[in-house]
Protein backbone atom coordinates (compact mmCIF):
# COMPACT_ATOMS: atom_id res chain seq x y z
CA UNK A 1 0.00 0.00 0.00
CA UNK A 2 2.83 2.40 0.82
CA UNK A 3 4.29 1.81 -2.65
CA UNK A 4 1.08 2.99 -4.31
CA UNK A 5 0.98 6.15 -2.21
CA UNK A 6 4.63 7.03 -2.78
CA UNK A 7 4.45 6.24 -6.48
CA UNK A 8 1.45 8.57 -6.87
CA UNK A 9 3.30 11.39 -5.14
CA UNK A 10 6.43 10.83 -7.24
CA UNK A 11 4.58 10.66 -10.57
CA UNK A 12 2.89 13.98 -9.71
CA UNK A 13 6.21 15.76 -9.23
CA UNK A 14 6.47 15.87 -5.44
CA UNK A 15 10.17 16.33 -4.61
CA UNK A 16 10.27 16.01 -0.80
CA UNK A 17 8.30 13.31 1.03
CA UNK A 18 8.36 12.81 4.79
CA UNK A 19 7.21 9.38 5.97
CA UNK A 20 6.22 9.63 9.63
CA UNK A 21 6.29 6.18 11.19
CA UNK A 22 5.83 4.87 14.72
CA UNK A 23 5.05 1.16 14.90
CA UNK A 24 7.48 -1.12 13.02
CA UNK A 25 9.59 1.90 12.07
CA UNK A 26 12.67 -0.26 11.46
CA UNK A 27 10.81 -2.45 8.99
CA UNK A 28 9.41 0.58 7.16
CA UNK A 29 12.88 2.09 6.80
CA UNK A 30 14.28 -1.23 5.61
CA UNK A 31 11.56 -1.48 3.00
CA UNK A 32 12.12 2.08 1.77
CA UNK A 33 15.85 1.44 1.51
CA UNK A 34 15.50 -1.92 -0.25
CA UNK A 35 12.87 -0.58 -2.65
CA UNK A 36 15.20 2.25 -3.66
CA UNK A 37 13.15 5.18 -2.34
CA UNK A 38 15.92 6.51 -0.13
CA UNK A 39 18.36 6.74 -3.05
CA UNK A 40 16.15 8.50 -5.61
CA UNK A 41 17.40 11.79 -6.98
CA UNK A 42 14.26 13.52 -8.26
CA UNK A 43 12.11 12.43 -5.30
CA UNK A 44 13.68 12.62 -1.85
CA UNK A 45 12.00 10.35 0.72
CA UNK A 46 12.91 11.00 4.35
CA UNK A 47 11.64 8.79 7.20
CA UNK A 48 10.71 10.60 10.42
CA UNK A 49 10.63 8.18 13.36
CA UNK A 50 8.75 8.83 16.59
CA UNK A 51 7.57 6.22 19.07
CA UNK A 52 5.06 8.67 20.56
CA UNK A 53 2.96 9.36 17.46
CA UNK A 54 -0.31 7.52 17.94
CA UNK A 55 -2.49 9.63 15.64
CA UNK A 56 -2.41 11.99 12.68
CA UNK A 57 -2.56 14.89 15.13
CA UNK A 58 0.55 13.69 16.96
CA UNK A 59 2.39 13.37 13.64
CA UNK A 60 1.49 16.92 12.59
CA UNK A 61 2.53 18.32 15.97
CA UNK A 62 5.84 16.50 15.58
CA UNK A 63 6.40 18.02 12.12
CA UNK A 64 5.59 21.47 13.48
CA UNK A 65 8.05 20.96 16.34
CA UNK A 66 10.81 19.90 13.93
CA UNK A 67 10.06 22.95 11.73
CA UNK A 68 10.60 20.98 8.52
CA UNK A 69 7.71 22.40 6.48
CA UNK A 70 7.78 26.04 5.40
CA UNK A 71 5.11 26.18 2.68
CA UNK A 72 1.87 24.54 1.57
CA UNK A 73 2.03 20.74 1.69
CA UNK A 74 0.06 17.59 0.88
CA UNK A 75 -1.09 15.49 3.83
CA UNK A 76 -1.92 11.90 2.93
CA UNK A 77 -2.14 8.57 4.71
CA UNK A 78 0.17 5.76 3.66
CA UNK A 79 -2.73 3.56 2.60
CA UNK A 80 -4.36 5.75 -0.08
CA UNK A 81 -4.72 4.44 -3.64
CA UNK A 82 -5.47 7.12 -6.22
CA UNK A 83 -4.70 8.32 -9.74
CA UNK A 84 -6.04 11.87 -9.30
CA UNK A 85 -4.09 14.74 -10.86
CA UNK A 86 -2.33 16.41 -7.95
CA UNK A 87 -1.29 19.33 -10.15
CA UNK A 88 -4.89 20.43 -10.67
CA UNK A 89 -5.63 20.05 -6.96
CA UNK A 90 -2.62 22.16 -6.01
CA UNK A 91 -3.48 24.77 -8.62
CA UNK A 92 -7.01 25.16 -7.23
CA UNK A 93 -5.68 25.41 -3.68
CA UNK A 94 -3.02 27.99 -4.54
CA UNK A 95 -5.52 30.06 -6.49
CA UNK A 96 -7.76 30.26 -3.43
CA UNK A 97 -4.80 31.01 -1.16
CA UNK A 98 -3.74 33.87 -3.40
CA UNK A 99 -7.22 35.38 -3.19
CA UNK A 100 -7.82 34.63 0.50
CA UNK A 101 -5.07 33.74 3.01
CA UNK A 102 -7.74 32.29 5.30
CA UNK A 103 -8.16 29.32 2.92
CA UNK A 104 -6.02 26.94 4.97
CA UNK A 105 -7.08 23.55 3.61
CA UNK A 106 -8.46 21.85 0.50
CA UNK A 107 -10.10 18.48 1.14
CA UNK A 108 -10.13 16.06 -1.79
CA UNK A 109 -13.40 14.14 -2.10
CA UNK A 110 -14.54 11.57 -4.60
CA UNK A 111 -17.99 12.24 -6.03
CA UNK A 112 -20.72 10.01 -7.43
CA UNK A 113 -20.58 7.43 -4.63
CA UNK A 114 -23.82 5.52 -4.05
CA UNK A 115 -24.79 3.67 -0.88
CA UNK A 116 -23.73 0.43 -2.60
CA UNK A 117 -20.24 1.88 -3.14
CA UNK A 118 -19.97 2.81 0.52
CA UNK A 119 -21.10 -0.61 1.70
CA UNK A 120 -18.56 -2.21 -0.61
CA UNK A 121 -15.74 -0.10 0.85
CA UNK A 122 -17.07 -0.27 4.41
CA UNK A 123 -17.38 3.53 4.64
CA UNK A 124 -20.08 5.32 6.62
CA UNK A 125 -22.34 7.84 4.93
CA UNK A 126 -21.36 11.49 5.22
CA UNK A 127 -23.31 14.68 4.69
CA UNK A 128 -21.38 17.56 3.15
CA UNK A 129 -22.77 21.09 2.91
CA UNK A 130 -20.90 23.48 0.61
CA UNK A 131 -21.25 26.92 -0.91
CA UNK A 132 -22.34 26.11 -4.47
CA UNK A 133 -20.34 28.92 -6.06
CA UNK A 134 -17.02 28.61 -4.18
CA UNK A 135 -16.97 24.96 -2.96
CA UNK A 136 -16.29 26.21 0.55
CA UNK A 137 -17.05 23.53 3.13
CA UNK A 138 -19.70 24.69 5.59
CA UNK A 139 -20.75 21.52 7.38
CA UNK A 140 -19.37 17.99 7.54
CA UNK A 141 -21.20 15.22 9.37
CA UNK A 142 -20.40 11.55 9.62
CA UNK A 143 -23.65 9.65 10.01
CA UNK A 144 -21.86 6.91 11.93
CA UNK A 145 -21.53 9.39 14.83
CA UNK A 146 -24.90 11.13 14.37
CA UNK A 147 -28.27 9.63 15.19
CA UNK A 148 -26.75 6.14 15.13
CA UNK A 149 -29.60 4.72 17.20
CA UNK A 150 -32.38 6.47 15.29
CA UNK A 151 -34.23 4.74 12.44
CA UNK A 152 -32.99 5.72 9.02
CA UNK A 153 -36.24 7.44 8.00
CA UNK A 154 -36.19 9.64 11.15
CA UNK A 155 -32.67 11.02 10.76
CA UNK A 156 -32.41 14.68 9.83
CA UNK A 157 -29.80 17.35 9.21
CA UNK A 158 -29.64 20.58 11.22
CA UNK A 159 -28.45 23.70 9.38
CA UNK A 160 -27.87 27.08 11.00
CA UNK A 161 -30.01 29.86 9.57
CA UNK A 162 -27.04 32.16 8.98
CA UNK A 163 -25.74 29.79 6.32
CA UNK A 164 -28.64 30.82 4.10
CA UNK A 165 -28.31 34.54 4.84
CA UNK A 166 -24.68 34.86 3.72
CA UNK A 167 -24.98 33.19 0.28
CA UNK A 168 -27.49 32.56 -2.47
CA UNK A 169 -27.32 28.78 -2.75
CA UNK A 170 -26.16 25.77 -0.75
CA UNK A 171 -25.20 22.34 -1.98
CA UNK A 172 -26.05 19.40 0.29
CA UNK A 173 -24.28 16.22 -0.82
CA UNK A 174 -24.40 12.65 0.43
CA UNK A 175 -22.48 11.10 -2.49
CA UNK A 176 -19.00 12.27 -1.51
CA UNK A 177 -16.28 9.97 -0.20
CA UNK A 178 -13.38 11.45 1.79
CA UNK A 179 -10.28 9.32 0.98
CA UNK A 180 -7.78 11.13 3.21
CA UNK A 181 -5.98 13.56 0.87
CA UNK A 182 -5.56 17.15 2.09
CA UNK A 183 -3.67 20.14 0.73
CA UNK A 184 -2.73 22.25 3.74
CA UNK A 185 -1.29 25.66 4.48
CA UNK A 186 1.44 25.92 7.16
CA UNK A 187 -1.19 27.35 9.52
CA UNK A 188 -2.68 23.86 9.81
CA UNK A 189 0.42 22.69 11.69
CA UNK A 190 0.12 25.58 14.14
CA UNK A 191 -3.57 24.86 14.74
CA UNK A 192 -2.76 21.25 15.61
CA UNK A 193 0.00 22.39 17.96
CA UNK A 194 -2.36 24.83 19.67
CA UNK A 195 -5.14 22.24 20.07
CA UNK A 196 -3.87 18.99 21.58
CA UNK A 197 -7.37 17.51 21.42
CA UNK A 198 -7.09 17.43 17.61
CA UNK A 199 -6.18 13.82 16.90
CA UNK A 200 -8.05 13.08 13.69
CA UNK A 201 -8.27 15.39 10.67
CA UNK A 202 -11.74 14.34 9.61
CA UNK A 203 -13.41 14.01 12.99
CA UNK A 204 -11.56 16.63 15.04
CA UNK A 205 -9.81 19.24 12.90
CA UNK A 206 -12.42 19.81 10.19
CA UNK A 207 -15.25 19.83 12.73
CA UNK A 208 -13.30 22.17 14.99
CA UNK A 209 -12.47 24.69 12.27
CA UNK A 210 -16.05 24.75 11.00
CA UNK A 211 -17.39 25.34 14.51
CA UNK A 212 -15.00 28.26 15.15
CA UNK A 213 -16.04 30.58 12.34
CA UNK A 214 -15.01 33.63 14.36
CA UNK A 215 -11.34 32.73 13.70
CA UNK A 216 -11.93 33.18 9.96
CA UNK A 217 -10.26 29.96 8.78
CA UNK A 218 -11.83 28.38 5.71
CA UNK A 219 -11.81 24.86 4.28
CA UNK A 220 -12.64 24.08 0.65
CA UNK A 221 -13.54 20.92 -1.27
CA UNK A 222 -11.97 19.64 -4.48
CA UNK A 223 -14.19 17.02 -6.07
CA UNK A 224 -12.68 14.13 -8.01
CA UNK A 225 -15.18 12.64 -10.46
CA UNK A 226 -13.42 10.78 -13.26
CA UNK A 227 -10.34 9.75 -11.28
CA UNK A 228 -10.10 7.12 -8.54
CA UNK A 229 -9.40 7.78 -4.86
CA UNK A 230 -9.95 5.50 -1.88
CA UNK A 231 -8.27 4.57 1.39
CA UNK A 232 -7.57 1.09 2.71
CA UNK A 233 -8.86 1.25 6.29
CA UNK A 234 -10.20 -2.30 6.77
CA UNK A 235 -10.05 -5.78 5.30
CA UNK A 236 -13.25 -5.05 3.37
CA UNK A 237 -11.80 -1.93 1.75
CA UNK A 238 -8.53 -3.79 1.07
CA UNK A 239 -10.44 -6.42 -0.88
CA UNK A 240 -12.59 -3.87 -2.74
CA UNK A 241 -9.67 -1.62 -3.73
CA UNK A 242 -7.58 -4.62 -4.79
CA UNK A 243 -10.39 -5.65 -7.15
CA UNK A 244 -10.57 -2.08 -8.49
CA UNK A 245 -6.82 -2.13 -9.21
CA UNK A 246 -7.23 -5.43 -11.06
CA UNK A 247 -10.16 -3.94 -12.98
CA UNK A 248 -7.88 -1.04 -14.05
CA UNK A 249 -9.82 1.77 -12.37
CA UNK A 250 -6.53 3.19 -11.03
CA UNK A 251 -4.68 3.36 -14.35
CA UNK A 252 -1.73 3.91 -14.75
CA UNK A 253 -1.21 2.26 -11.34
CA UNK A 254 -2.16 -1.18 -12.65
CA UNK A 255 -0.41 -4.55 -12.01
CA UNK A 256 1.64 -4.60 -15.23
CA UNK A 257 3.13 -1.22 -14.31
CA UNK A 258 4.93 -3.23 -11.61
CA UNK A 259 4.78 -0.48 -9.03
CA UNK A 260 5.90 -2.72 -6.18
CA UNK A 261 9.67 -3.01 -6.24
CA UNK A 262 10.00 -4.71 -2.88
CA UNK A 263 8.06 -7.95 -3.21
CA UNK A 264 9.01 -10.32 -0.41
CA UNK A 265 10.60 -13.66 -1.47
CA UNK A 266 8.80 -16.86 -0.59
CA UNK A 267 11.67 -18.08 1.58
CA UNK A 268 13.47 -15.07 3.11
CA UNK A 269 16.89 -15.80 4.50
CA UNK A 270 18.22 -13.98 7.57
CA UNK A 271 17.39 -10.45 8.63
CA UNK A 272 19.17 -8.65 5.81
CA UNK A 273 16.96 -6.01 4.19
CA UNK A 274 17.65 -7.31 0.69
CA UNK A 275 16.73 -10.87 1.62
CA UNK A 276 13.74 -9.81 3.66
CA UNK A 277 12.12 -7.34 1.27
CA UNK A 278 13.71 -8.24 -2.07
CA UNK A 279 15.14 -5.93 -4.75
CA UNK A 280 13.53 -7.51 -7.80
CA UNK A 281 10.59 -5.72 -9.37
CA UNK A 282 7.34 -7.60 -9.77
CA UNK A 283 6.94 -8.88 -13.32
CA UNK A 284 3.26 -8.84 -14.17
CA UNK A 285 2.09 -8.35 -17.73
CA UNK A 286 -1.39 -7.88 -19.13
CA UNK A 287 -2.61 -10.43 -21.67
CA UNK A 288 -5.73 -10.77 -23.79
CA UNK A 289 -8.89 -11.68 -21.99
CA UNK A 290 -8.04 -9.44 -19.03
CA UNK A 291 -5.54 -11.95 -17.71
CA UNK A 292 -2.46 -10.99 -15.69
CA UNK A 293 0.62 -13.20 -16.06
Amino acid sequence: MLEYTLEWLAMNGVEDIYVVCCAHADQIQEHLRAAGWLSRRKCKVMPVVSTNCLSMGDALRLMDHKDLIKSDFVLISGDVVTNACLGKIMEAHQRRRAADRAAIMTVVMRGGMTRAHRVRLGDSETTVVMDSSTSRLLKFEDQAHRDAAAPRHRRHLRLDAHLFGERDTLSVRTDLLEPGIYVCAPEVLMLFSDNFDYQNVRRDFITGVLSEEELGNKIFVYEVVKEYAARVHSLRSYDAISRDVMARWVHPLVPETNVCRGSEPLTPAGNDAQAKWGRQRTRYRYARGRIYL
